[in-house]
């Protein structure tokens, strides 16, 4: 799965799409009102069945909120929050990067405390395509 995970991040950055993941996770709450109370390994799976949607969002710019309890209202509000100011940042290619193929970025601000999100890659097309 990890291979088709990176194109769908790839495939986000052609089209220029931030993606957040809301993941309504409910196990805790489930796991306590059986009565054979919660598995010894609860939060390792729920871990892993939210691996696959934060690579998605993490390479697309986004993130994953999770959402154990409730309507996700304020995680709702935490994505229009995030979206309400952004700094857009311009790359100049070199020639040789014109090539249609992914590329690896990574950004960073020395404000303490920021939160950076940003794609983990960018592509750029072909030159004269």
């Amino acid at each position: 799965m990890t291979g088709e995970i990176h194109a769908l991040g790839r495939q986000a950055a052609a089209s220029n799409t931030n993606i957040y993941v809301l993941h309504m996770d409910s196990s805790f709450i489930d796991a306590f009102s059986e009565r054979r109370g919660p598995s010894p390994t609860l939060l390792r799976d729920s871990g892993s069945l939210a691996a696959g949607l934060e690579m998605v969002s993490g390479a697309a710019g986004g993130t994953l909120i999770r959402v154990q309890a409730g309507t996700g209202d304020s995680a709702f509000q935490r994505v229009l929050r995030e979206n309400s100011a952004y700094y857009l940042l311009g790359v100049e290619p070199q020639p040789d990067d014109r090539d249609g193929e992914a590329h690896r970025i990574q950004v960073r601000v020395r404000a303490r405390g920021a939160t950076v999100r940003s794609r983990t890659i960018v592509i750029v097309p072909r030159a004269g395509g």
